[in-house]
């Protein structure tokens, strides 16, 4: 077994998987905790008493190797042949138009893996983190690009405090309304119209690109803020970021 790390700017994310003889591997657990050494070692010391660790890869944000050199890191590493810190820059099945490819962040490029390799389509990948990213990989396996906004957390905080102190988390827009009858259903509904409405420009400019309707997949766990707006997606999964974290680690090791 081995296991895929994606260190973001709030949280951790972990997954445990088994590999398998195919590019797809198999999730055996999942874990998320929030940045921090302490927390991020204790895991470790439990993951690594509990099973067994052949290989880990990982995504990290900052772009530094800080969490790549802690001390319960160093201490698997110890025992292990196989260990990724991956790089914008590594081969990993998909053909780039971005410049420079050394600014696009590892966790953009592990979900794009992750949609490529799996749904075989033109996709639309929204991962909703610290900042919500929008990312384009079409079905011949070329990263077109995407948009980067402000996380849902973000968003909210940019409000003024008078607006948001009473605002219950997560967001539930009970009213299907656009125009709000209320101070309070109206954040609400500023902040789903915003989150809907990029979503369908991007995906109508999307399909002028490409000739094609996209396939639109929604990961991250900033989904939590805000569960409704889940329903404008073809596909949710809170695992997508790690399944391609996992799947350039068996490319890399399955050759």
């Amino acid at each position: 077994m081995y296991l895929a790390i994606d260190v973001g700017n709030t949280n951790i994310h972990l997954g445990l998987f088994a590999q398998t003889k195919s590019n797809f591997p198999r999730l055996i657990e999942s874990f998320t905790l929030p940045v921090n050494q302490k927390h991020l070692s204790k895991l470790f010391n439990y993951i690594n008493k509990q099973k067994p660790i052949t290989g880990i890869i990982m995504s990290d944000a900052y772009s530094t190797t800080a969490l790549a050199n802690n001390r319960a890191i160093q201490s698997l590493k110890t025992n292990l042949e196989k260990f990724i810190l991956l790089r914008p820059d590594m081969n990993c099945g998909l053909k780039f138009r971005y410049f420079p490819r050394t600014s696009l962040g590892t966790d953009r490029l592990a979900d794009c893996v992750a949609a490529y390799k799996i749904y075989k389509r033109d996709c639309l990948i929204v991962d909703f983190g610290t900042a919500t990213t929008f990312n384009i990989v079409s079905k011949n396996g070329y990263f077109h690009g995407g948009i980067i906004i402000p996380g849902i957390k973000n968003l909210i905080r940019a409000l003024p405090a008078h607006l948001t102190d009473k605002l219950p988390i997560p967001v539930t827009n009970s009213s299907n309304k656009t125009f709000a009858c209320s101070t309070q259903q109206a954040v609400k509904s500023g902040l789903y119209q915003t989150i809907n409405g990029i979503c369908y420009n991007i995906k109508k400019e999307m399909q002028k690109k490409l000739k094609t309707k996209p396939y639109t997949i929604a990961t991250g766990n900033g989904l939590k803020l805000m569960p409704g707006i889940k329903n404008i997606f073809d596909k949710i999964d809170p695992n997508l970021t790690l399944k391609g974290l996992a799947i350039i680690y068996q490319i890399k090791y399955n050759k």
